[in-house]
């Protein structure tokens, strides 16, 4: 059996299309789809809402992690700073005591000789 809707629409069929019923009911549809959309809108704008808070509270998340690797960043600076200059003023007492203690020695030996000499003389 072939099927019906292969054929081209008559003018008795788009007339029956026509009818108050069937507009009626077309504008309850259009009815429907407006409260439809009415409410998608709305959960739409509480989506949006939701999203604007969710970004709100990254960037601050952001914020704060930034200011705490800032803050450790600073510590771990400040940390090598203070160890640069124990290793400066290590390295300065080097230098400085370099010279002494080389007198001190040179002082020592000529002191030792003396206390040999001085001792050998006594009887």
């Amino acid at each position: 059996m072939p099927d019906e809707n292969d054929k081209p629409a008559t003018k008795a069929d788009i007339s029956l299309l026509a009818t108050k019923t069937d507009m009626a009911g077309v504008k309850t549809d259009i009815t429907l789809l407006k409260t439809d959309i009415t409410r998608l809108d709305k959960k739409i704008d509480r989506v949006a809402v939701e999203v604007v808070k969710t970004q709100g509270q990254m960037q601050q998340m952001e914020e704060r992690i930034n200011a705490k690797m800032d803050t450790r960043f600073s510590q771990v600076l400040s940390t090598i700073d203070a160890f640069a200059k124990k290793s400066e003023n290590q390295n300065t007492a080097v230098t400085l005591h370099g010279p002494i203690l080389t007198e001190v020695q040179v002082g020592l030996k000529d002191h030792e000789s003396r206390l040999k000499t001085l001792e050998s003389a006594r009887p």
